[in-house]
């Protein structure tokens, strides 16, 4: 995104000042301004506008299930109260929803067509190595977050 724009929908600018910063700079600025930094990103997420972001990546799912098993647990209650709702629905007129799955994680084939995938099956899909079929020997440290930006370790609090 530009860091100066013409926004035609309601006829004003959108300046977004730091756009280009280096994160050195934006860590540097919390500190200067004694703003703390999000502790999502210490904890190793990479996204945390929205948790989780519909464009986390596998270690940032693989970490909210590890560190907050309850939001895991409240999608999987959302996404059957949806489905629920989208029966429902469909009854009263047929063909209304074409998913069954009421999903915000969609796989290749879902794109084309078919359904969303489930809180619970993203989840076991975060924990396999590339490919998504294998289990790893052992999961692999984050390599997001702090120690992607260095906030690891040391006075990040200050």
């Amino acid at each position: 995104m530009p860091v100066w724009a013409d926004d035609d929908e309601w006829g004003g600018f959108v300046w977004r000042p730091i756009m280009d910063w280096p994160v050195a700079d934006v860590i540097a600025i919390h500190h200067r301004h004694g703003v703390p930094v999000n502790p999502l990103y210490k904890a190793g997420f990479n996204r945390v506008g929205c948790w989780p972001c519909i464009y986390a990546a596998k270690e940032d799912i693989r970490l909210m299930a590890a560190h907050d098993p309850a939001r895991i647990d409240h999608i999987e209650a959302f996404e059957l109260e949806i489905e629920a709702e989208r029966a429902r629905r469909n009854e009263e007129r047929p063909g209304r929803y074409a998913h069954k799955i009421a999903s915000f994680f969609l796989d290749r084939s879902a794109r084309q067509g078919s359904d969303g995938v489930h809180i619970r099956d993203v989840v076991a899909w975060s924990r396999t190595s590339r490919g998504g079929k294998q289990l790893p020997l052992l999961q692999p440290p984050p390599a997001g977050g702090c120690m992607k930006w260095g906030l690891c370790g040391g006075d990040e609090d200050k």
